[in-house]
């Protein structure tokens, strides 16, 4: 893929990364490749959106011409649905100091419970059915093999 010229000092290949995360993975790692143009670039600071995306670089200082990749690890946690990480790369380039990267990840869910919880209020009579659905998104195949409920009362 080609390089965009985004910035005087550093060329990105792609600013920004989509993917899905695959079930049972913990961890979500890309690489934001660039190249170095006109002089040399250091890069001076890394930040990230938040605690749970990590970055790792082979070194600070880049020669013109010289490419490079900022490695960007996304730990997923019990995270569900599509997640945005901003990458906040700062250099001693003076015309574009800060650039964006953006990591947009899709974390599928292996069933999904709507609503969460039902209820009935004690002492309102009749008591109306309530259901609740439950949602596969994956497109893993697996079988319910059993539900279940402490309380006898509940049909299930």
């Amino acid at each position: 893929a080609p390089f965009l010229n985004l910035t005087a000092g550093i060329i990105w290949e792609r600013t920004e990364i989509e993917c899905r995360a695959e079930l049972g993975e913990k961890i979500v790692s890309v690489a934001f490749p660039f190249e170095v143009t006109g002089n040399v670039v250091e890069i001076t600071a890394i930040r990230t959106s938040c605690g749970c995306t990590t970055t790792k670089l082979e070194k600070l200082s880049y020669q013109p011409g010289e490419k490079g990749n900022i490695e960007v690890h996304f730990e997923l946690g019990s995270r569900v649905g599509q997640q945005h990480k901003y990458i906040s790369v700062r250099t001693d380039d003076s015309e574009h100091p800060e650039q964006q990267l953006l990591l947009s990840v899709y974390i599928p869910h292996v069933l999904k419970i709507e609503p969460r919880f039902v209820y009935w209020s004690k002492g309102v009579e009749p008591y109306h059915e309530q259901s609740i659905d439950l949602v596969a998104d994956t497109e893993t195949a697996f079988t319910i093999v059993n539900i279940s409920s402490n309380d006898h009362r509940l049909n299930l």
